[in-house]
């Protein structure tokens, strides 16, 4: 039995043991107790379990249907955003199949999928997965973060971003202290976005992006193709509709690096906010923030709210 199915039992029966329990809270929590939360990392496990399957059994048709538009793809500092089901199934029967064909490729496993983040509509995956030989043998690992949403009443994924994977044990000197400078200058990127976000300044904000950019806010999409884009959805959007009287700055609750590469680093925030007295106000804000080098500069790619 795969990891995957193993964690989706498990989940099937906390459903049953929590029926009838009350959970007050609808807030993200990386181990929620309420089975509306519960219910909905489980849909967002088989989603993405339909996706392998069909990835294995060579189905473009059916590895594109699990897949909400616009899907937004991350791989290796690169964006792609594909607006259509036919447009997503296109590359992967012309490119993506073809070429896993003319490799060592037997079939890809999961080794792990777990939810950090989760909503009723909308939840965060990170895992790994390994392809297979033909001898059994895995040859190449790959993290990823998953965002899967609840749009139309049907769950899909609408975001998948990857980092080649490399074992702890693995590691020589060299990468592992180019890993802990990406972490580094990750951290760094979003520390000067509080600070940025605290000063009311969008050109600084929209220096700290890479674009496109995109914001995950709920399940609601926001693409910024320039950084006017972004200053103009700050200034006319965000910081024109804040409340001064009531919110005074934030602040950054923890910030865990949840995968990292030397390109890419997937960090879950929690962020909070205060008014003028110090008092919190609106509650904490949790969310995923995707960051990424590309040309030597690393800049946010895209965060997910929720």
């Amino acid at each position: 039995m795969s990891i995957l199915s193993q964690r989706l039992i498990a989940l099937m029966f906390c459903i049953l043991l929590l029926q009838g329990c009350s959970d007050s809270s609808d807030s993200p929590e990386s181990k929620p107790t309420n089975p509306v939360l519960i219910q909905a990392e489980l849909a967002a496990l088989e989603i993405n379990r339909k996706q392998q399957d069909a990835w294995n059994a060579l189905d473009a048709n059916t590895e594109a249907a699990v897949n909400h538009y616009p899907f937004i793809r991350l791989s290796a500092g690169t964006l792609i955003v594909f607006e259509t089901f036919e447009a997503y199934r296109d590359i992967v029967d012309a490119i993506s199949l073809p070429n896993l064909l003319t490799s060592e490729w037997d079939h890809t496993e999961w080794d792990q999928l777990e939810a950090f983040q989760s909503s009723p509509t909308k939840v965060h995956l990170a895992g790994s997965f390994s392809r297979i030989n033909k001898n059994g043998e895995k040859y190449l690992s790959t993290a990823t973060v998953r965002i899967v949403t609840k749009e139309q009443d049907t769950w899909g994924i609408k975001v998948r971003s990857t980092a080649p994977l490399t074992r702890p044990d693995e590691l020589g000197e060299t990468m592992k202290n180019e890993i802990a400078a990406a972490e580094s200058a990750a951290m760094l990127v979003l520390k000067n976005y509080i600070q940025a976000w605290n000063e009311r300044d969008s050109p600084s904000l929209s220096e700290l992006h890479h674009y496109p950019s995109l914001l995950l806010q709920g399940v609601d999409l926001q693409r910024f193709d320039t950084p006017e884009d972004y200053i103009s959805y700050q200034e006319n959007t965000v910081f024109h509709h804040i409340d001064y009287a009531e919110w005074d700055h934030s602040d950054l609750g923890y910030a865990d690096v949840i995968q990292s590469g030397i390109d890419t680093v997937h960090i879950a925030i929690e962020c909070e906010n205060f008014n003028v007295l110090g008092e919190s106000c609106g509650g904490a804000e949790k969310g995923l923030w995707i960051i990424t080098r590309v040309e030597d500069k690393w800049g946010i790619h895209a965060r997910s709210q929720f």
